[in-house]
């Protein structure tokens, strides 16, 4: 059988797929949960108002995201050497800590990639230069 192809045993045959991204091996569905979970408890704000789930992706200043990055990152670290976080007269759980964290890396990370508007679905390699 030709290398550049895959055959299955309905007969059916396609491209080979090792250069093609892996989205089901990349992203795990109970992190993306965990992730729209947490994204959601943060969506009231504190006049009582609901903002749009995609409302960060308006834009949010890299300072700002950085600032709040430290700090989700200091709570983790205290969380680690089992200290007691607290926010608002709540705890705050390793998960909170490591789901805040992630929020401001993925926000940091859009605004880097938001203005590309070419995506190449099989490219794979990030140019971070």
């Amino acid at each position: 059988m030709n290398k550049k192809l895959r055959q299955f045993k309905t007969g059916a045959t396609r491209n080979n797929a090792d250069n093609k991204l892996d989205y089901e091996g990349f992203i795990n569905p109970i992190v993306e949960w965990a992730f729209a979970q947490y994204m959601h408890k943060h969506r009231l704000l504190e006049d009582g108002t609901m903002r749009a789930s995609d409302n960060w992706q308006l834009g949010i200043p890299q300072q700002e995201l950085m600032k709040s990055a430290h700090r989700h990152w200091q709570d983790l670290r205290l969380i680690q050497r089992d200290y007691t976080v607290e926010e608002n007269n709540k705890v705050v759980s390793k998960l909170d800590a490591l789901l805040g964290l992630k929020f401001n890396i993925d926000a940091m990370i859009f605004d880097e990639l938001k203005n590309n508007k070419v995506v190449d679905r099989n490219y794979t390699r990030i140019d971070t230069e």
